[in-house]
């Protein structure tokens, strides 16, 4: 008989390796390993950060002069990207790479995102780089973590993600076109994971009958667009790859 998932945000299950210790911190070669991990596996199936935003962030984490800068919400973000890497992970890549059985490695980074996201207000988000965070956690904590409380958690970003206005088109608020686009990702990947979950427990999802204007994302590149536009750039013709 399997053992029950644990809960999000409570650890992880009675028949893994237990994190009751400190997690050390990420050794640089990991870091950058699991950045590139992110980049070639996960971003161009999310792609909820614009890539040039994702060096600046990468390049923040390994400068120690820029350390200082970096708030609680970029922190948790960075935390879920690797997690979300470490989960793409096969046995062999864990053994190869970190030389520990695939359910230490994702224990561990699991223990670093949720320790970085309980340090934000998950309560109250004031912050969509939080919502982006969770939106990597939970995707990589399907197979992990009980679906009940992924709804829920769900449940709690949709209401602060309506709360930050994301569930009105950007160009309705005015916003510079560098944003409307980014709340465009990051709304409609919060829709395909609360249907997601919904099918998974068996539930209508709230957002399907609710009021939202927000337009679909742009058929666009990262490099097309920057905090320069007035305009949003023309879409592509051809897919993005």
């Amino acid at each position: 008989m399997s053992r029950p998932r644990p809960h999000a945000m409570v650890g992880t299950s009675m028949g893994e390796s237990p994190v009751d210790t400190p997690v050390p911190a990420i050794l640089p070669q990991h870091a950058i390993l699991l950045w590139q991990i992110f980049t070639q596996r996960v971003e161009p199936l999310a792609r909820i950060t614009y890539r040039w935003a994702l060096s600046d962030l990468s390049a923040k984490f390994t400068n120690p002069d820029r350390l200082s800068s970096i708030c609680k919400t970029e922190k948790a973000l960075v935390a879920a990207i690797y997690y979300m890497s470490a989960s793409s992970l096969i046995e062999k890549e864990c053994q190869d790479l970190f030389e520990l059985p695939r359910i230490r490695v994702l224990a561990e980074y699991q223990a670093r995102c949720e320790e970085a996201l309980l340090r934000t207000n998950l309560f109250c988000m004031r912050d969509v780089t939080v919502i982006k965070a969770i939106i990597f956690y939970i995707m990589a904590s399907y197979e992990r973590l009980s679906t009940e409380s992924l709804w829920s958690l769900m449940g709690i970003t949709s209401r602060n993600a309506e709360k930050l206005g994301l569930h009105r088109d950007g160009s309705v608020l005015e916003l510079s076109p560098l944003e409307v686009e980014d709340r465009r990702r990051v709304w409609w990947q919060l829709q395909h994971l609360e249907l997601n979950l919904a099918i998974r427990i068996g539930l209508t999802p709230m957002t399907l009958t609710a009021g939202s204007d927000v337009k679909l994302s742009s058929n666009i590149e990262d490099d097309d667009i920057s905090s320069d536009c007035t305009t949003m750039p023309k879409p592509r013709k051809a897919e993005r790859g």
